[in-house]
């Protein structure tokens, strides 16, 4: 709770209990039934079709990631070496090159097209690039790790393994680095249920009974917290910027608002390293 209660001190915010669905660490785990054991390995060619035309430049990331990433940047536009995780068709990496000065460019994504897209248009990339077809949970080391920047975007939240697949990203922070995550985020009940919370795999294409469906994880923002808390080290500073929005047309969730956020995570340099925190986010998701 220690986090909880500087955050609380900082903005000077209470921050509120969850809704009655959150139980504790219940989030990190789906309910309903479903195994832990694995992540879904996602089959449709949809993801690969999407991404290489979208997300693909910078001004087609959200202003949440953008304004992550232009704080999070060192004075001389450089960040560094980065690990892509849910990387798609590595369009992230196209987008960062525009801004930034990179280092080296790696993504790890489970959808197989996706990843043959990526690949395919590497020459595009000016950093050394490379491309891993895998469940980041089940990788025991992640070539050429640490990273200075891991980027976990719709990807802890779009899957089974939530709390697993932050912590693998965490893994491979170098100290000092930074996790780059977006989570949607509401004031109450916490959701991670596929029976009640999913998302089409369909983009544009029109909705079908028979669409492969992703997990669509919401967190109560004190779960968020938590699963932040729970990383080891604690994070050193947590930067976040948010704002209401409706969910995907895609998606069915409970929810007809929710924030959708993004959080720059520092990774602590020392043992005894007193974790802070910057949040831009609307007010009504602490007080309503």
């Amino acid at each position: 709770m220690a986090l909880y209660k500087r955050l609380g001190k900082l903005t000077g915010w209470t921050v509120p209990e969850g809704g009655a669905e959150t139980r504790g660490t219940a989030l990190l785990r789906p309910s309903g039934g479903m195994s832990t054991a694995n992540n879904i390995v996602y089959r449709t060619e949809r993801i690969a079709r999407y991404f290489e035309s979208n997300r693909s430049s910078w001004l087609q990331f959200y202003a949440s990631e953008r304004w992550i990433f232009e704080r999070i940047a060192s004075k001389s536009g450089s960040i560094g070496r980065v690990l892509d995780v849910g990387c798609a068709a590595g369009g992230l990496g196209l987008a960062l090159q525009e801004r930034f000065s990179i280092d080296e460019y790696v993504g790890v994504e489970i959808n197989e097209q996706a990843v043959a897209a990526a690949r395919a248009r590497r020459d595009r990339l000016r950093p050394r690039a490379e491309f891993h077809c895998q469940d980041i949970v089940k990788m025991a080391t992640v070539p050429r790790a640490p990273f200075d920047l891991v980027t976990n975007l719709s990807c802890s939240d779009w899957n089974v393994e939530t709390a697993a697949i932050t912590d693998a990203c965490w893994r491979n922070v170098i100290p000092g680095g930074n996790l780059v995550i977006s989570l949607r985020l509401t004031n109450g009940g916490s959701v991670n249920d596929m029976s009640r919370s999913y998302q089409h795999i369909c983009f544009d294409e029109g909705l079908r009974d028979d669409d492969e469906k992703a997990n669509y994880v919401v967190f109560n923002v004190r779960d968020a917290l938590r699963l932040f808390e729970n990383l080891r080290p604690q994070p050193s500073q947590v930067l976040g910027y948010g704002y209401w929005g409706p969910p995907s047309k895609s998606a069915v969730t409970p929810y007809d608002q929710l924030v959708f956020s993004v959080f720059a995570l520092t990774k602590s340099t020392r043992d005894d390293q007193v974790p802070t925190s910057e949040l831009h986010l609307p007010l009504s998701l602490w007080t309503a």
